[in-house]
Parts: C-alpha cells; structure tokens; sequence
C-alpha cells in the first residue's frame, strides 16, 4: 500500500497512530488491573526495546520497515499508521507512565470504594485543584 502524503509528512501521522495504539493497549491493561511496567510490555507487543518506544513518543521518526512491524504486530492493516485520524491529533505526545499509574489507582481506589469513599475521592480532587488555581485579587 502506498501512501499519497509525502515521506517526511508521514512521521507525525505515524506518531499520533502509534500513540492510538499505546493508548488502546494501556485502557486494556488498566481495565485488566495492571499498572506497572506498561510501556515496556507495550515495546514488547511491538518487538522493540523499551528505549526506542520512548524515542519514537518523543519523535524519532517512524520509518517504513518499523511501521509495518508495528501494524503486523498490532494487528492491524498494512498502512494503518500512514492514515491521518482525528484521534491522533487528540493524543498527548509525552504520556507519563508515572501518570499511568496515577491513574490505575485512583481507578482502583475508586472501583473498591463505597458512595461515601467517591465522594472523598471528588472532595479531594476539588479542594487540591482550589489550592493550585487560586484566583488572584
């Protein structure tokens, strides 16, 4: 399949698709209960080492052959991350594993908790953003 955007044209599209499928993979690992070691695992999903996944996120250029490795071993259409999608250009370029795990355990937190437990969870949240974004006089 041959793409009509030109070559160095295509490196955003293929990082914003590429940050689909981390995203896709991190909801379904999450929603399994993992929360450590996602992006290696997610490398590993893709048949590369942990630290060139962190490059590509950073923007290191996907290039052709990895491209179709990654559609192969994701399972998706040869071509697939030479699409430009919407999706892509709502996905944040330095997903934070720290903040992915952040995440799991309030999910966690939240999940185990009675009414009364959620609304200390929100009370929290609320009064913490009221302290970081103070109005000034």
């Amino acid at each position: 399949m041959t793409s009509s955007i030109p070559s160095d044209a295509l490196f955003p599209v293929r990082k914003g698709n590429a940050l689909i499928l981390y995203r896709e993979f991190i909801d379904k690992e999450v929603a399994a209960g993992a929360t450590y070691g996602l992006e290696k695992r997610f490398s590993e999903l893709l048949g590369i080492h942990a630290s060139l996944w962190s490059q590509l996120k950073k923007g290191r250029p996907i290039k052709d052959a990895l491209a179709r490795q990654i559609e192969h071993r994701t399972g998706r259409p040869q071509g697939w991350l030479d699409e430009e999608r919407a999706e892509a250009l709502l996905q944040d370029a330095t997903v934070d594993p720290s903040w992915e795990r952040v995440v799991a355990m309030l999910k966690e937190e939240w999940d185990a908790s009675n009414s009364r437990g959620k609304r200390e969870i929100r009370t929290f949240l609320v009064e913490r953003r009221k302290q970081r974004v103070r109005p000034t006089k």
